[in-house]
């Protein structure tokens, strides 16, 4: 079977190329994994830290979250004494706007 110089050239350009092409994909690959695996640690590190600080500020936030509950709690209690006392100003000047 013979075949044409020019046809063979081009198979063998193609399969070079496609050969080319596969081993800068795989050089490409195995280049990021080493990148990873050089940061891997400080990723970790990193995680870690931003992880402390939202245990941090979950923390706080549930603390307000208490003393806003206490705080509310002051003012209704506070709000009932007003009421109260305004019941018997509006007593005592009844009675006393009833004495004249």
């Amino acid at each position: 079977m013979n075949i044409d110089p020019q046809i063979g050239a081009i198979i063998i350009a193609v399969i070079s190329g496609v050969g080319g092409w596969y081993a800068n994909k795989s050089r490409k690959v195995s280049s990021t994994e080493s990148v990873y695996a050089e940061h891997t640690q400080d990723l970790w590190n990193r995680l870690d830290k931003l992880s402390n600080e939202l245990n941090s500020v979950t923390k706080e936030r549930n603390e307000l979250q208490i003393q806003v509950e206490q705080l509310r709690k002051q003012i209704e209690d506070q709000s009932k004494m007003i009421g109260n006392l305004q019941l018997e100003v509006k007593s005592l000047t009844n009675k006393i706007g009833g004495h004249k």
